[in-house]
């Protein structure tokens, strides 16, 4: 399940929330008015009774003016009674009312349950999908890492070399702050002159990384293998340093040198690094 699948889903659960809380105070409202309804249906009952004890007391009297009396409150309980007709038909709309809101109130409570079971479906396959795709990731981390490691230590002629450039000599960077070193015999002579003399035959990742600063004209540097340029890499004149990077694949025969060179201020240390590794 995507981002926006589950937000959809997050925001229909919100909707049917707010519908059921709208619901639940309607269903209050109503309550209230038609416990209201009974209270005047009953005070109405009540005068209802009070006239017609009356009506029967002035008959009792046998006299005119009673008999007017008698007809006044008969019209007034007649008031009362139509009253009292009206209010039970409105309470009877009200309960209808009431009864179709209760309803509702019950498919709210079933649409919202109903949401909530899909939501944790949905939720546990979107985490299941989620861990299934972590754990392919991490064989695949795995993986690629044992193939790198085995790429290392291919037939035991393991080759690695990593340097920091510290001087330079007649445009020839020496990289003598040697950090990483396995699978090499002649590394006195790297550190001396800065060129990589292969003694083992095979394919090899070679990656020169410089901060270059070149105030006159367009710096650049270069990996040299048999004295020819192999790879170049050009940077513009300016006042500030600049890092820039090359990494090439070569092919080395035994006895074959390669070295880096340059025609402007490098920085050296940490920012200007040479390094090669046997692949294959």
């Amino acid at each position: 399940m995507t981002t926006n699948e589950y937000r959809a889903l997050e925001d229909q659960l919100n909707e049917v929330l707010n519908d059921n809380a709208d619901l639940k105070r309607e269903n209050m409202n109503m309550k209230n008015e038609m416990a209201a309804m009974r209270n005047a249906l009953s005070a109405l009952n009540n005068a209802s009774t009070e006239h017609s004890r009356k009506i029967q007391d002035l008959e009792n009297l046998g006299s005119i003016k009673p008999l007017l009396e008698i007809s006044v409150l008969q019209q007034s309980v007649k008031s009362n009674f139509d009253s009292i007709q009206f209010l039970s038909v409105h309470e009877e709309a009200r309960r209808q009312d009431f009864l179709a809101l209760y309803d509702m109130t019950i498919d709210s409570n079933r649409r919202l349950s109903e949401l909530e079971t899909n939501s944790s479906g949905r939720i546990l396959q979107h985490q299941t999908y989620t861990n299934n795709q972590l754990m392919k990731l991490q064989t695949t981390y795995n993986a690629s890492l044992k193939e790198i490691r085995k790429a290392g230590t291919l037939n035991g002629e393991q080759v690695v070399l990593m340097a920091h450039a510290t001087s330079i000599s007649s445009n020839v960077i020496q990289f003598n702050d040697v950090k990483l070193s396995f699978g090499i015999n002649n590394l006195a002579t790297f550190k001396s002159n800065g060129k990589f003399v292969c003694e083992k035959d095979g394919t090899y990742l070679v990656s020169v990384s410089l901060s270059i600063r070149s105030t006159d004209s367009d710096g650049a540097f270069c990996i040299k293998h048999y004295g020819a340029l192999y790879s170049c890499t050009e940077s513009p004149h300016g006042n500030e340093w600049h890092s820039y990077s090359t990494t090439i694949v070569m092919n080395l025969k035994k006895n074959d040198t390669v070295w880096v060179i340059h025609n402007s201020s490098v920085e050296k240390g940490r920012y200007s690094h040479f390094m090669i590794m046997k692949i294959y």
